[in-house]
């Protein structure tokens, strides 16, 4: 067909997912006025491709639109939010919220979520009942499937948070709905949904008496089984193994968004401070390798160890 720009990309099993991007979708910016004609964040179809042979193998036409935060693949499935895009966030909106004429957009309504055969692209169920979310988690360990906004310090005008949704994976219906305050985008781990400031059971929705404190600076949480990382000013962790709160490594700020990547045993953080008027002392890569385990850790929360909450 016509050639078109390439969005959400991920490979699992040997199969490469992707989606074709709707080019008229530019938001706003979140801050500072920026060049956001490349950041696409909607697409109209969903694909999947032999990761080998580059051959496709099914498309999901969207019904309305995809959102790419709205996307999670495991266990041979795919789960995506099928919904009207929301006008509100269009760049062309800024303009009218300071005061140019214009009819504003219609408030973001709902849409369906949707769950597909990784390999054939049949639907395996869908439920249309209030689907709210504009962000999809999946956890294979307990299958269930985290729907919430990404309710961050910057943020898109449908992103209105205070809500989050657990559904079974496997059979598509609500297991928990409720009210949270959380100013972060939701991470799962092991049974944990952790957010700032809390953290809940993803089983059951229960609050878990646990909390973390973090300093000035924007960003989001990143984390691996035993270790969540943040901007607390510097680079901030909470290592899950020992309860010593909040804890930094001084002299660099990570970015903005997400640039301390805990993965292979090592953390990464790559310099995303550049063109930042915060003064810190050193703007460089860095390259993190834990030390050995204490011999009197203690993980923290519910279950038997770190891998189970988190």
């Amino acid at each position: 067909g016509k050639k078109a720009l390439w969005g959400y990309i991920a490979c699992e099993d040997g199969l490469l997912f992707g989606s074709l991007i709707n080019e008229q979708h530019i938001v706003r910016h979140a801050w500072r006025p920026a060049d956001m004609s490349r950041l696409f964040t909607e697409s109209r179809t969903f694909f999947a491709m032999d990761a080998l042979t580059g051959k496709l193998k099914w498309r999901y036409d969207a019904q309305r639109s995809i959102r790419h935060n709205a996307i999670a693949i495991g266990d041979g499935r795919v789960f995506l939010i099928d919904r009207d895009r929301a006008l509100i966030d269009l760049l062309k909106q800024v303009a009218r919220r300071r005061g140019e004429k214009g009819k504003p957009p219609a408030a973001h309504a709902t849409g369906e979520l949707v769950c597909l055969d990784a390999v054939t692209g049949k639907r395996v169920w869908q439920n249309k009942k209030d689907i709210f979310g504009t962000v999809l988690v999946f956890s294979q360990q307990h299958d269930m499937l985290l729907m919430s906004y990404q309710s961050t310090r910057f943020k898109l005008p449908s992103e209105v948070g205070g809500r989050m949704a657990v559904f079974r994976a496997g059979e598509g219906y609500r297991v928990w709905d409720k009210k949270v305050d959380y100013v972060t985008r939701p991470l799962v781990n092991g049974r944990s949904i952790i957010t700032q400031p809390s953290r809940l059971d993803l089983l059951t929705g229960e609050d878990d008496p646990w909390s973390f404190k973090r300093s000035y600076g924007c960003g989001q949480l990143a984390g691996s089984k035993n270790l969540l990382l943040f901007r607390s000013a510097t680079v901030g962790y909470f290592d899950f193994t020992r309860n010593a709160g909040t804890e930094n490594f001084g002299g660099v700020r990570p970015g903005c968004w997400i640039n301390a990547l805990p993965a292979g045993g090592l953390v990464f953080i790559p310099d995303a401070s550049a063109g930042c008027r915060c003064s810190y002392q050193n703007r460089t890569w860095v390259a993190l390798e834990g030390s050995e385990a204490s011999t009197d850790a203690k993980p923290v929360g519910k279950g038997s160890g770190a891998g189970e909450n988190p």
